[in-house]
């Protein structure tokens, strides 16, 4: 098979997965799937205008799921975004009478970036051990790991 799209770029970002507690058995359980896709396209949009101008980059949503990056260069400012994120989907959450709050898992590695897939399905993504790293950190609503803690001021 043929690859067209230009390599990867190789750089150290900080790696971030989001997600709400109990998104089953709070919200896709409790509410129709119209009541449930209602609800993400506030979440996604919340989250999406938190991001824009940040120094973040919203990777992809999966159901209740973000995958998130920073430059790594900046993790303080990163740790201020993310908790300016926490802090509104909580609250939108709170608005909607969604007992949940956000989860944030963040790391910091060298990750493989750029567009990925071909056709209508490309996209960009980042990959590497990195990122397994950050989806593999324990669940909290609030997670750094040591590399990531190492790096920043607060």
């Amino acid at each position: 098979m043929k690859h067209t799209l230009a390599p990867p770029t190789v750089e150290e970002q900080i790696i971030v997965f989001a997600d709400l507690a109990g998104f089953h058995r709070v919200i896709c359980s409790q509410l129709s799937p119209e009541d449930t896709f209602a609800f993400l396209s506030d979440y996604y949009a919340a989250a999406q205008g938190i991001l824009d101008g940040s120094g973040g980059r919203l990777v992809k949503f999966i159901g209740d799921a973000m995958l998130i990056v920073f430059p790594s260069h900046a993790p303080d400012r990163a740790l201020v975004t993310l908790r300016t994120l926490k802090a509104a989907i909580d609250a939108l959450l709170v608005q909607q009478r969604l007992d949940s709050r956000l989860r944030i898992k963040a790391h910091v590695g060298t990750v493989a970036a750029g567009a990925i897939g071909s056709g209508e399905l490309e996209r960009f993504d980042v990959c590497g051990s990195a990122v397994d790293q950050a989806a593999l950190l324990p669940d909290g609503e609030w997670v750094l790991s040591d590399e990531l803690r190492k790096r920043t001021r607060s």
